[in-house]
């Protein structure tokens, strides 16, 4: 009787898509049917039909050898083993845990929620795809690596070889406090990165709560990891009085998404919530060295201001979560093995390092000199789309039917997906924020001629929900609770006005506005905070998303990339003051289709075929849409009053030039016929939206 593994061979992998979100009493029933919404638990999918078993696979029996099961990793191996026509039989994973991570907060536990997620590889994501029956995981570390005959040294002796090695660690936090991380810390420092990491940090503070007189924690960062720390460590038991978060000085030049809050605006307002539930609070400065007991234990740490002073925190549990860096255990092996490494490891453009059989990408590498590209660090790219065009560049070399060109002497890979950080916060806040990649997109769109380095990024802020409210609301609290008995809990008032709205909710449905705002206070609660970035060609390059709900934000995400006129006109709407919050906005019956899972590629094929139709001679075009740019890029540089309003009169001009030589009408009716057709496709999907036939 065949394997398992052996039929899963002669079969094809179907990948996971996105569900969309349907609020049923907003879509007055227009939603799919409930067994296209419930699909149940988990589960890999797998196919056959006649037709596929007569194609058969192109067996690859490279030696590939991935060490670490980063983000990186599993969209490298993700975008291999989902080639419908290769099959790869021979992928090693080398895992310090041996198991494949999930990265979100998708348990109630507060342990699964210490550490900021990324949404990328989620426990549902990888059950989904189920990467283990594609890929052998090894358990450990690597010490040694053997250029000249192509094998690793594991911590235990091991010896693995390879053909292809794909060296993938990730940037961690360290407890040592020395460049060279060889002074160990003492007993009761942590900086954990992994989930069993975290689990042996709880376990110890439990343990001082049932032993001692409590823990007494001090975490150190500015980093998102360290507020979701927090809100780990206060939701497991210890008292928020006995908890201390002293800041670290970030510095300008560290591009990490994880390295601090998304603003100022909302690092002040998540500080006064600390403040207001009792965590002891210290301006940003610097660690100099940690105190020790009788017994090697932590006891405290020293630090120093920026002007001069400096003062120590008494603590029993000390958490290090300032900064995301390179791990001497990462490094060594490299150095060893003569590998160029220079802030990171150096990769060419086909991420390929000094030796052509050992490839990186992610956080841990860089692009080497030559190429001119010390500004595009991985690190300000998604990871899983650094793994993606890493299996890319090595499948010019495994598969046969791969006609991709290899790129230019110095083009870079095009890595467009935007980053994501999730975080629960304290006070029960849920955050998310998402970012483009800077420069990425916003360079192609520059026109034809136009210097590069005369780009100026000018991103307009939208938001919808104001912190300052908030904090005066809190300081108003605060002088109730010094005047008497009759203060109410800030959870208690805002529960009770909650049920109030839910109570008028049941006699508001006839009014579709009332429904969505009383959904909305619902979903996401009456304090929340919505920042949508807009960049000079009116696209979305990033999403800020703080609410004090427990509805999912991640599908918010779907809308960096979008122009804002599919986002139904959003820059003017919000102009002229229509829009007071965006999250009811996001409700409305209109906005299903901008979350659906294929709406961005849809709105990518529409660009290429306006671009690609022969009607207009688009030679001309691009000389107008050329001055055109020209003159906004000098009007955004241009600072007297009058002289701007010259070029934007010049720049109306332009844009009715522009209007003139294109053919609206033959254009216009392709996009409408093409929307119906998106429409129709996907009606199971989005049968709130009218179709033809239907009437």
């Amino acid at each position: 009787m065949p394997s398992k593994a052996n039929v899963l061979d002669d079969m094809h992998c179907v990948k996971p898509r996105l569900q969309s979100i349907y609020i049923d009493k907003v879509l007055r029933g227009n939603v799919p049917s409930q067994h296209i919404q419930d699909v149940g638990p988990p589960f890999a999918l797998h196919i056959t039909a006649k037709k596929l078993l007569m194609e058969h696979k192109v067996t690859i029996n490279t030696r590939i050898v991935v060490v670490n099961a980063s983000a990186t990793a599993l969209g490298c191996i993700e975008e291999l083993c989902f080639r419908s026509h290769l099959c790869f039989n021979n992928i090693v994973i080398i895992s310090s845990n041996g198991c494949l991570p999930s990265r979100v907060h998708e348990s109630d536990n507060p342990r699964n929620r210490f550490l900021a997620a990324d949404n990328l590889y989620t426990k549902s994501r990888l059950d989904k795809l189920s990467l283990q029956s594609s890929v052998s995981i090894v358990r450990g570390d690597v010490v040694s690596i053997e250029r000249e005959e192509k094998f690793l040294t594991l911590a235990d002796g091991d010896e693995i070889h390879y053909d292809f090695l794909l060296y993938l660690p990730d940037l961690k936090y360290t407890a040592a406090l020395d460049d060279l991380q060889e002074q160990h810390p003492p007993y009761g420092v942590f900086a954990p990165n992994t989930q069993d990491e975290v689990d042996d940090m709880l376990e110890q503070v439990l343990a001082y709560e049932e032993d001692n007189d409590g823990a007494v924690v001090v975490i150190f960062g500015s980093s998102v990891d360290a507020y979701s720390a927090i809100a780990a460590i206060i939701d497991v038991g210890v008292d928020p009085h006995r908890v201390t978060l002293v800041k670290s000085i970030v510095d300008d030049s560290n591009k990490d998404i994880k390295a601090r809050l998304p603003t100022a605006d909302v690092e002040r307002f998540v500080d006064s919530s600390l403040q207001a539930m009792g965590v002891s609070l210290h301006d940003p400065c610097t660690i100099n060295r940690y105190k020790v007991d009788a017994t090697s234990g932590v006891c405290g740490a020293m630090f120093s201001m920026a002007n001069g002073s400096s003062f120590s925190v008494s603590c029993n549990i000390f958490v290090n979560m300032s900064n995301r860096t390179i791990l001497k255990e990462d490094f060594l092996p490299l150095c060893e093995s003569f590998f160029v490494f220079d802030g990171g490891l150096r990769i060419d453009n086909t991420f390929a390092t000094n030796d052509p059989f050992v490839f990186s990408a992610g956080s841990f590498a860089k692009y080497t000199r030559k190429l001119y590209a010390d500004t595009q660090h991985h690190v300000t790219r998604n990871p899983e789309d650094c793994g993606r065009g890493l299996a890319v560049s090595l499948a010019r070399s495994l598969d046969p039917l791969e006609h991709t060109q290899a790129p230019g002497k110095l083009d870079l890979p095009k890595l467009t997906a935007p980053r994501v950080c999730i975080s629960r916060l304290p006070g029960g806040f849920q955050l998310i924020h998402a970012k483009a990649v800077e420069g990425g997109v916003k360079k192609t769109q520059v026109g034809v001629g136009i210097e590069a380095s005369s780009f100026v990024s000018t991103d307009r802020e939208l938001v919808s929900g104001s912190f300052s409210s908030y904090m005066e609301e809190e300081e108003e609290l605060e002088e109730e609770e010094e005047k008497g008995d009759n203060y109410e809990e800030p959870a208690q008032r805002h529960q009770q006005e909650e049920e109030v709205q839910f109570e008028k909710e049941e006699d508001s449905t006839e009014d579709g506005v009332d429904a969505i705002e009383e959904l909305a206070l619902g979903f996401f609660g009456d304090r929340r905070f919505f920042s949508i970035l807009v960049d000079e060609f009116g696209f979305v390059s990033g999403v800020t998303c703080l609410c004090k709900g427990t509805r999912d934000l991640s599908h918010f995400v779907r809308l960096i990339g979008l122009h804002e006129k599919h986002l139904n006109n959003l820059v003017s709407r919000y102009n002229e003051g229509l829009i007071p919050d965006f999250y009811e906005f996001f409700m409305e019956p209109w906005a299903v289709a901008i979350f659906h899972d294929r709406f961005y590629s849809f709105t990518q094929t529409l660009s290429s075929l306006v671009k690609d139709t022969p009607e207009s001679d688009y030679s001309e075009l691009e000389e107008v849409i050329t001055d055109l740019t020209r003159l906004s890029l000098k009007r955004l540089g241009t600072t007297g009053e009058l002289k701007s309003d010259e070029l934007k009169s010049k720049e109306e001009e332009q844009f009715a030039a522009l209007r003139e030589r294109v053919n609206t009408s033959s254009t216009q009716k392709m996009i409408k016929d093409r929307l119906l057709d998106f429409i129709t496709f996907h009606a199971y999907h989005l049968p709130m939206y009218a179709r033809p036939n239907m009437w």
